[in-house]
């Protein structure tokens, strides 16, 4: 929504409901999965590999469009070498 005027406060008092929350968190997850793919130069075929997952499946968290469970993210964790229990954004090398 547009709003007239240069003050954010209007953002700061608006409301955000669950899905949105949860459409925000899995937009930051895959953004963080990608990056980290990236990083250490694997596709998606190899990233289900180690995650014992279907490309699919790793297409669909990669593209935001999947609810994962505390399973699929420790999957995701281990078969990629970082931890996002400190909050879902990658950051390479220590940014």
């Amino acid at each position: 929504m547009i709003r007239d005027g240069s003050s954010l406060k209007w953002l700061a008092e608006e409301e955000v409901g669950s899905e949105d929350l949860a459409h925000d968190h899995r937009m930051d997850i895959s953004g963080s999965v990608y990056a980290r793919m990236k990083e250490l130069g694997i596709n998606q075929n190899q990233l289900a590999e180690r995650c014992g997952m279907d490309r699919s499946q790793i297409s669909r968290i990669i593209a935001g469009k999947q609810n994962l469970t505390l399973s699929t993210l420790a999957k995701l964790e281990v078969a990629l070498s970082f931890r996002m229990d400190q909050g879902f954004v990658y950051h390479a090398n220590g940014e």
